[in-house]
């Protein structure tokens, strides 16, 4: 049984940490908000995630996710930028063009 608890334990802070690998969008929402929900597909060049609070609350607590839904783009585990909706609940309408834009900076930046 200590086994089994380790193990889920070790899974769990595996994946908390593996959304943040490489160049990654992660955007952080709820499911009862599921109609704000937007579709990553148009990111190009980043590996992309969606994180429910009700299945990883430990994650929204970790990274100070106040506003849902929250659109964050990290590099090697580091936040990058943050776009965070507003009071109706929806990120602004460039949200797609602010990451692509950071994520062209950081592939540029490579070379």
């Amino acid at each position: 049984m200590r086994w089994v608890i380790l193990l889920l334990f070790f899974t769990q802070t595996l994946y908390s940490q593996e959304f943040k690998d490489g160049i990654s969008v992660v955007q952080f929402n709820a499911s009862f908000l599921s109609e704000n929900t937007i579709s990553l597909e148009p990111i190009k060049d980043a590996d992309t995630h969606l994180l429910l609070m009700g299945k990883h609350p430990d994650i929204f607590d970790r990274e100070k996710i106040i506003f849902l839904p929250t659109l964050v783009l990290y590099h090697n585990g580091k936040e990058i930028v943050r776009v965070e909706s507003d009071i109706t609940l929806k990120l602004p309408e460039d949200a797609l063009d602010v990451l692509q834009e950071e994520i062209d900076l950081i592939i540029e930046s490579k070379f």
